[in-house]
């Protein structure tokens, strides 16, 4: 997703190849699995303002130990966008998992 970028430097004037993110805007969206990832699409969405984003709940039912969809709001067109999807609580990769799946449901 990232595209070639020849950067300037403003010590030196040297050139140096980095990377141009794509436009936050058209072509990203944070997709958080609700409550502890909203810390992290927080600080996402405050370096590049104007990013949609989505939510995904997901619990363990407590008999089977499966993940468990309880809601989901993503962005209309989420499927044309590149995901970040964030999670900082992975222990089983259930939830990860399920939110994987859900995306892909949705056309991502």
């Amino acid at each position: 997703p990232c595209r070639p970028r020849t950067v300037t430097t403003p010590v030196d004037g040297a050139t140096y190849v980095g990377i141009e993110i794509p436009d936050p805007e058209k072509e990203l969206c944070v997709v958080s699995i609700l409550r502890a990832a909203d810390c992290m699409a927080d600080e996402f969405m405050r370096e590049l303002p104007g990013v949609p984003a989505g939510k995904i709940l997901i619990q363990r039912d407590e008999k089977t130990a499966q993940p468990q969809l309880f809601f989901s709001k993503l962005p209309a067109d989420v499927s044309k966008r590149r995901v970040l999807l964030v999670d900082p609580m992975l222990a089983t990769g259930g939830s990860a998992t399920e939110a994987i799946r859900v995306l892909r449901e949705a056309g991502v």
